[in-house]
């Protein structure tokens, strides 16, 4: 029997290898449960996890306490300066100071009480969010169209700083045609009649024009009313502002070309209209050489320098109240 189980020379080495593969096996399923330490493979030892768990909470411990010495030591070294201070008779005065500052509260004394703390706020529920409408995204405009935009924008803020610079200066007189707007719109006011802008305005123009000139005459003495008032309270303000700094303050002078625009504007009047004047005048400023223009430069340079003198006395006046 037992020559029969005894291995021949052929079966050996297939033996082996299932031996090892087995081998190979069970190493690989340790490995998943355990870690390698280089310094234990002489002894060929396997360290859990839970060893190295244990140990990093060991190590813990001892910083937290070494730690709690240090802070123990710094606050003990604290209470032996208050102590030499308290030896050197200024006790009572350190502890108002400290009452004082609200590092202390004294039940019954005057101290400052300590400042409650602010209440967390609470965070929106889901039902308050889904309450709130949802902010609606513009739409992007063209570039045509925000570069338009920009312009009216900068258009308004203009005229929105001239009107407050102009403040007092008094509003033009209304035409005629206006006074019977402002009649025809009291008029339907009494009556209840509501009319929108635009059809007001188209059917008011419809029946000024179908109107006699003694039915329009009452409106016309209105306005010539009005612009006799009007011319009165402008010279008034034109006399107030002729007083100020800056009514006072002197004009750019012109240039070399201006002066020169002056002087063809006075040799050819009649000849040109206003738009063919300046091109013909620009294209005979070209036409000229140097030592031609030096006769309009001298002039601008005169008048600059005028212009500097004046600029200069102006600028030491006193400014209006």
């Amino acid at each position: 029997r037992q020559q029969a189980q005894a291995p021949t020379a052929a079966q050996v080495p297939t033996r082996l290898r299932r031996y090892q593969k087995k081998r190979e096996d069970k190493q690989k399923k340790r490995l998943t449960h355990t870690m390698d330490i280089p310094l234990l493979r002489r002894n060929r030892r396997r360290v859990p996890l839970l060893t190295l768990l244990l140990g990093f909470v060991a190590l813990t411990v001892v910083v937290a306490a070494l730690f709690r010495q240090e802070t123990e030591t710094k606050i003990s070294s604290g209470f032996a300066v208050k102590r030499a201070r308290c030896e050197g008779g200024d006790y009572l005065q350190m502890l108002q100071n400290d009452v004082e500052s609200g590092y202390l509260y004294l039940r019954g004394g005057a101290a400052a009480k300590p400042k409650p703390k602010a209440a967390k706020k609470k965070a929106p529920s889901k039902s308050s969010k889904a309450a709130k409408p949802e902010k609606k995204k513009k739409p992007k405009l063209d570039p045509e169209a925000e570069k338009e935009r920009k312009k009216k924008l900068a258009e308004k803020k203009k005229k929105e700083e001239k009107k407050k610079k102009n403040a007092d200066k008094p509003r033009r007189p209304k035409s005629a045609f206006l006074c019977f707007l402002d009649k025809l719109r009291q008029d339907n006011k009494s009556k209840g009649k509501q009319v929108e802008a635009k059809d007001f305005i188209s059917n008011g123009g419809k029946m000024w024009q179908e109107m006699t000139d003694a039915q329009k005459a009452p409106f016309e003495k209105i306005s010539n009313k009005l612009k006799v008032e009007y011319t009165k309270e402008l010279a008034a303000y034109q006399e107030k502002q002729s007083h100020t700094k800056a009514a006072k303050k002197p004009k750019r002078p012109l240039s070399a070309f201006m002066q020169f625009m002056n002087e063809f504007r006075n040799a050819n009047d009649g000849k040109y209209s206003l738009t063919e004047m300046s091109k013909a005048g620009g294209e005979q400023w070209q036409s000229l050489n140097d030592k031609q223009k030096q006769k309009y430069n001298d002039l601008a340079n005169s008048a600059k320098k005028k212009y500097d003198k004046d600029l200069e006395s102006w600028s030491k006046l006193p400014d209006d109240e």
